[in-house]
């Protein structure tokens, strides 16, 4: 009976620790939040794709306009490889994120923001793509953020400037 307590005692007080806030682990999840999210940007505004895939959760589904749901990060993979050969040379010369509001709750952050994207294609011609991003963001056993699901889409053009 006596070897039954130290074990119970040490999985009583490792199942605290994992109930406590993240802040009180040591590990702020909101910076870790913001951190994956500037990982994010760069790697798109580098179009670097082996740098976003490494942000996805293997389980991760992405919802793009017009497109029935990428499931599972080979699949994301495979869209995203393609548009990358679709448009090779085509250079983003601006990609932001406005966050306006990251919820987090124990291991899953939700937030959504405003994107401004600026795209210039090989014969120099400019597209810009404002438009609203909501990211759903898991921490896996290892205590790294990645990326979910997204969903995303581009938002209507205002009649008096033409732009979105």
């Amino acid at each position: 009976m006596l070897r039954i307590v130290p074990l119970y005692l040490l999985a009583a007080i490792t199942a605290a620790a994992f109930s406590l806030p993240v802040g009180a682990r040591g590990v702020d999840a909101h910076e870790a939040v913001e951190r994956l999210n500037r990982q994010f940007l760069e790697a798109g505004r580098r179009q670097d794709d082996a740098a976003v895939m490494n942000l996805w959760a293997d389980d991760g589904v992405d919802l793009l306009p017009g497109m029935q749901p990428l499931v599972g990060k080979a699949a994301i993979a495979s869209w995203l490889e393609g548009i990358s050969k679709r448009f090779h040379g085509t250079k983003v010369t601006r990609y932001e994120i406005h966050f306006e509001k990251i919820q987090i709750n124990g291991d899953w952050a939700y937030e959504w923001g405003t994107s401004e994207e600026t795209i210039v294609d090989p014969n120099g011609k400019t597209f810009e793509n404002p438009g609203k991003i909501t990211l759903i963001l898991h921490r896996n056993a290892h205590g790294q953020w990645k990326l979910y699901e997204e969903m995303w889409n581009s938002s209507p053009r205002t009649a008096a400037s033409g732009k979105r």
